[in-house]
């Protein structure tokens, strides 16, 4: 199982570009996760991943108030996951 640090710009980019949208079991399975919450855990690094990116690009582009927006998202994902016990 790769590990990835979702927090790092290019290690996110690297883990998006490797499984797009892909979510729940699917991407469970493509990660080699198994066992109870590997599915809502495989989610949550998902959409924790995409709106940080969305948030960065934001940012890049000088729209911090959207950015803010979306950095509150990615917070309260990793605030109510299991990321920080599985990775």
């Amino acid at each position: 199982m790769r590990v990835f640090n979702l927090d790092d710009a290019r290690e996110r980019r690297e883990f998006l570009d490797a499984y797009g949208t892909l979510q729940g079991r699917a991407l469970a399975h493509r990660l080699g996760l198994r066992g109870n919450g590997s599915a809502r855990f495989a989610t949550d690094a998902s959409c924790y991943a995409w709106n940080a990116e969305t948030a960065a690009q934001c940012r890049r582009k000088g729209d911090v108030a959207v950015a803010l927006i979306y950095e509150r998202i990615a917070d309260r994902i990793y605030a109510t996951s299991n990321l920080k016990e599985w990775w």
